[in-house]
């Protein structure tokens, strides 16, 4: 049995109303719901939240570049973690 590399997340740009958002992305199989988060531009600040409002936020920073940085890291650890509680059969989402 061959081990496949863990899906990278993956960046989209989408519109929500008037705000301009961004999304990253990753499925960890194809058993498992699509993890999300969303980078919300607020003016001066960008945020990486849960939902495309912003308003449950988890890390925010000036620079765009390290909000996608930051909500990479975050999707590929959620990655880790499903594929590790999978391995073990304690899934946490599927």
């Amino acid at each position: 049995m061959s081990i496949l590399a863990p899906p990278e997340p993956k960046l989209d740009y989408v519109v929500h109303g008037d705000m301009r958002t961004a999304r990253v992305s990753v499925r960890p199989t194809r058993h498992h719901e699509v993890f999300e988060l969303f980078l919300v531009d607020a003016g001066m600040r960008f945020y990486v939240a849960e939902d495309h409002k912003g308003t449950n936020w988890v890390f925010r920073h000036r620079l765009f570049s390290r909000c996608v940085e930051n909500a990479k890291r975050r999707a590929r650890a959620h990655v880790k973690a499903e594929l590790r509680a999978m391995k073990y059969k304690k899934t946490l989402n599927g």
